[in-house]
């Protein structure tokens, strides 16, 4: 088993110098390379444009939901659609958190959602090698590959083989992960109908056992 993920919305708590309500984590599972091969070509082909039969190469930057061109947000989406794989997702609407450890600091509210994302799973994450991009580690505030294994493992055994740190650049999988979390945060923080769509194409890999859908609170 694998997964890739990636975040939308900052960990801040100053709404009136820019900090957003929400923040959301999304992890992208996968059950075998097979799958994941699949998919990364999928991907590839979203940068593609067909022409007679043929298809030309047109984008070569890295897909990131609040970056990428909204017609190429919507092809990139229906690509995906024939692509197997499950999706868990951890939201914090940061206004109703309450826990004094995470106001005072912010900036451990994205690990300790990520460890909440992986000792929730009731046994359906097993042994699974989790990869993040290498970019983020400081926003997650995760320090090395061994920190989170071991928090995870300690609480629920069994349940990450291996942390990786990648490049978002040149992962798509992880490039999914983030236009994952970018649709469902738009369709959350601005209600934009076209997040909303991008979200449906995908709403259904959200399902149990695998995938979730959490709206996280820390009562």
């Amino acid at each position: 088993m694998f997964a890739y993920i990636d975040d939308s919305g900052d960990s801040g708590f100053k709404y009136n110098r820019g900090s957003t309500r929400y923040v959301v984590i999304a992890a992208c599972i996968f059950d075998t390379i097979e799958d994941i091969t699949h998919t990364w070509q999928l991907i590839e082909t979203a940068r593609c444009e067909e022409q007679n039969g043929e298809f030309f190469h047109r984008y070569d930057r890295e897909f990131k939901y609040n970056k990428t061109h909204p017609k190429l947000k919507d092809v990139f989406f229906d690509r995906m659609k024939s692509a197997n794989y499950h999706v868990r997702v951890i939201i914090a609407d940061k206004t109703k958190i309450r826990s004094k450890n995470l106001l005072s600091k912010p900036k451990l509210l994205k690990s300790y959602m990520i460890r909440q994302l992986f000792t929730h799973t009731f046994g359906a994450v097993r042994e699974c090698v989790l990869y993040i991009d290498g970019q983020d580690t400081r926003a997650f505030s995760i320090p090395d590959t061994d920190y989170l294994m071991n928090i995870v493992n300690k609480i629920c055994p069994g349940t990450l083989r291996k942390v990786n740190f990648v490049d978002s650049k040149t992962n798509p999988m992880i490039q999914l992960a983030d236009m994952t979390a970018g649709a469902i945060h738009a369709k959350l923080e601005t209600g934009n109908p076209k997040a909303l769509a991008h979200f449906n194409t995908f709403a259904y890999r959200t399902d149990k056992p695998l995938g979730t859908y959490w709206m996280f609170t820390d009562d």
